[in-house]
């Protein structure tokens, strides 16, 4: 039975419905922990809350006092980088935490309790912004109309496919996208159900490699990166498994280390 809903976009009014789509407003484009009711949102750029993380409040008392806290992964996020990739919930020393690896090209840690920075820790190519040890965000490179080179380029650091926590070895795992872009602030027209970014890009002339790593969440530091020859782009997650392994559709390599056990095609 649904206890409640939060409409993110306008309803009933599709004149409403199409110029918030075409002004890249909120959308349906979110993840829910029911579990633990963490909530992930995207939403327009300038929003508060757009490339977000918050508490799902479940009972009318906890939406009545609001949410408690909330974290936006991009503020102003002009390279559409949407920040809906999964959030992972783990215990380690006593804290209850939160990993994220945003498209952004950044790992986030959490304490989910309270929705305060641990730390943030580049996992890939970087160089749109940089975040410091109290979340302050400077933007370094923007879209331009004669075109402005930027890592992470659209597709993001990393996509749909899930990094993993290993309670075993207390480490993160992690799929990767090398892929710079150039990214142009030129008006794009809206259509009615034609793909909208609101601008224009091209990476056709750029180099493009993959990696899976391995983060150690207490101190952001990479303990080991496997390189591939093209973008972990596979909707083959990443997994934690009773026998330690980290698996891929077509590979597994071993936790501990970023030794390839085997290939099957």
């Amino acid at each position: 039975m649904r206890r409640w809903v939060r409409y993110l976009q306008p309803r009933g009014d599709r004149t409403r419905i199409v110029s918030a789509y075409a002004s890249n407003a909120s959308n349906r484009w979110a993840r829910c922990t029911s579990a633990v009711g963490i909530l992930q949102l995207r939403a327009a750029p300038e929003t508060l809350r757009s490339q977000a993380v918050e508490p799902a409040r479940r009972s009318s008392r906890e939406r009545a006092a609001g949410n408690k806290w909330h974290y936006q992964w991009t503020p102003h996020d002009v390279w559409d980088y949407d920040g809906i990739g999964e959030s992972i919930l783990f215990d380690q020393d006593g804290r209850k935490l939160l990993a994220h690896f945003d498209r952004n090209g950044y790992l986030f840690i959490l304490d989910r309790t309270n929705g305060k920075l641990v730390r943030a820790t580049k996992f890939a190519r970087v160089d749109w912004g940089e975040i410091d040890a109290s979340r302050a965000v400077s933007t370094r490179k923007e879209p331009t109309q004669r075109g402005q080179r930027v890592c992470p380029g659209r597709a993001g650091a990393k996509v749909w496919n899930h990094a993993a926590f290993s309670p075993r070895t207390e480490l993160l795992y992690v799929p990767v996208i090398e892929l710079c872009a150039t990214f142009q602030s030129s008006p794009e027209g809206f259509k009615e159900g034609i793909p909208f970014m609101g601008s224009s890009f091209q990476n056709s002339d750029e180099d493009s490699w993959g990696h899976v790593k391995a983060f150690d969440p207490r101190t952001g530091r990479e303990v080991w990166s496997w390189r591939g020859r093209a973008p972990i782009v596979s909707r083959a997650s990443h997994r934690r498994t009773t026998d330690g392994l980290a698996r891929r559709r077509f590979m597994c390599l071993r936790y501990r280390e970023q030794k390839v056990l085997n290939i099957s095609r």
